[in-house]
């Protein structure tokens, strides 16, 4: 979820069927993040909650896949000069705890609660801490750095499970490694979806093209193969290998849809959400926590519709703004 790629940029400058991709995202991670704040409890035991539940789910595998896909695009360029790069990641960390800093905790006196509920680990810190270890391959690993996007991808994904209900690190610590602490996306298996998009970004940049339907297709395969081969499909968890690879064959193949898509459909505001995803994620997570503060709740699927509808008119308004006002002053875009 940033605004630029966070390693060298993509041939032809910005892709937009990846600001198509993720400006979707941008839309529905909003949609979802309303639905959770603001539907009254005793709708969420229905069906179409559940169903609502598992579309936005896909949200976070995108963002983290086009994030990595950008970073791997640039892969085989020379990365000796990191720092930029790691600083820049390092403010997107801090923004995601800035986020989510445990206000209420800490005006408590309640130390250790305050240091768990901040120091749990949000979709901006996995994407930070994750591309920083790719940014660490790409600088020192030369040749092995496919060998290398492999083996994280292994890593990640295949000790998910056993680090599960691993306790023997400091709570600091232990909210990147699993969800013990209240972590809602620790590395493992999220930073997967990192370097699989690494991994799809550097063959499409050794194949010239920008995302041909073999790279889409690839992941694709493999996971519905992982996925079906899986023993014991009932145990089902967001650290397991089954989850992680059903949620790649689907961001996979909605990547490739996005491309086809932008054939005949680009909409602006939904390019512009692309373009400014780091804006509209911090804008409207502040928005909802002022709306909160105000006494919106308990409200309808239909209240939750306009409320949608008016964050997204509000912080797409920001977006819009921003946008503007860099194509007047070039030097601070």
């Amino acid at each position: 979820m940033t605004e630029r790629p966070l390693s060298a940029s993509p041939p032809g400058g910005r892709m937009p069927w990846l600001d198509l991709f993720r400006g979707l995202a941008v839309v529905f991670m909003i949609e979802a993040h309303v639905l959770n704040t603001f539907l009254a409890d005793g709708l969420r035991a229905g069906e179409g909650f559940s169903r609502l539940n598992y579309l936005n789910g896909l949200v976070a595998p995108a963002f983290l896949w086009i994030a990595g896909y950008l970073h791997g695009l640039g892969m085989r360029r020379s990365g000796r000069h990191p720092g930029r790069t790691l600083r820049r990641l390092a403010g997107v960390a801090t923004l995601g705890y800035a986020l989510h800093l445990p206000v209420a905790q800490l005006r408590a006196g309640q130390w250790a609660e305050a240091l768990r509920i901040g120091s749990q680990v949000d979709v901006l810190q996995c994407l930070a801490f994750s591309l920083a270890l790719l940014v660490c391959v790409q600088c020192w690993l030369g040749r092995l750095r496919m060998a290398a996007l492999v083996a994280g991808l292994v890593l990640f994904v295949g000790a998910a499970e056993a680090v599960k209900p691993w306790q023997g690190a400091p709570v600091p610590l232990l909210a990147f490694v699993n969800a013990t602490t209240g972590s809602l996306f620790p590395l493992w298996p999220w930073a997967g979806f990192v370097f699989a998009g690494a991994l799809s970004g550097s063959w499409a940049a050794r194949g010239g093209t920008a995302f041909s339907a073999v790279h889409a297709l690839w992941p694709v395969a493999l996971s519905l193969a992982v996925y079906g081969a899986t023993p014991e499909p009932e145990v089902f968890s967001a650290q397991s290998a089954s989850f992680f690879f059903e949620r790649l064959s689907w961001v996979t193949a909605l990547a490739w849809a996005c491309q086809w898509l932008l054939k005949g459909w680009a909409p602006y505001w939904i390019l512009l959400a692309g373009r400014r995803s780091l804006l509209l994620y911090a804008a409207h997570l502040i928005l909802l926590g002022w709306l909160g503060a105000a006494g919106l709740r308990n409200l309808s699927y239909p209240g939750v519709f306009w409320a949608w509808i008016g964050v997204l008119g509000s912080v797409g308004g920001l977006a819009w703004a921003r946008e503007r006002w860099s194509a007047r002053t070039p030097q601070s875009a």
